[in-house]
Order: structure tokens, then sequence, then C-alpha cells
């Protein structure tokens, strides 16, 4: 699979770090919110983060066309 593409684990909210109280600009995708969905669009059942964890776990962006499993 490394030959077709970049793989990336996933990653948990750094220790001491939450989800926000309301939406910012960075959703968090957990596996229950992926349920065998083809194409995830976000919706208010997902959870966000704020600025200061968003760049904690940078790394782990997923975006436009992007690939999970």
């Amino acid at each position: 699979m490394e030959d077709l593409c970049e793989i990336k684990g996933g990653k948990r909210l750094p220790l001491g770090d939450f989800f926000a109280s309301k939406k910012t600009a960075h959703a968090y995708i957990r596996v229950r919110d992926l349920n065998n969905k083809l194409v995830v669009d976000l919706d208010n059942n997902f959870e966000y983060i704020d600025k200061n964890t968003f760049s904690n776990i940078k790394n782990y962006i997923v975006k436009t066309n992007d690939v999970l499993i």
C-alpha cells in the first residue's frame, strides 16, 4: 500500500487537551464519525478542537479527497 499512498496512523487528542466547547475552524474526525460512509460531510455531530490543539496534531490533517480507512 505504501507504493500507492502516504499512510498516516490515527491520533488521539494530546493528554490534557479537550474538544472545544463550540464549533471552530478545526473539525476532529473520529472513527465513529465514519460509520460505513463513503463520503464524510461535516455536520453538527462532529467535535471541534481549538487552535492550540490543532497545532499539536497538525501532521494528522485530513484533506479533501483523502481516503480514510
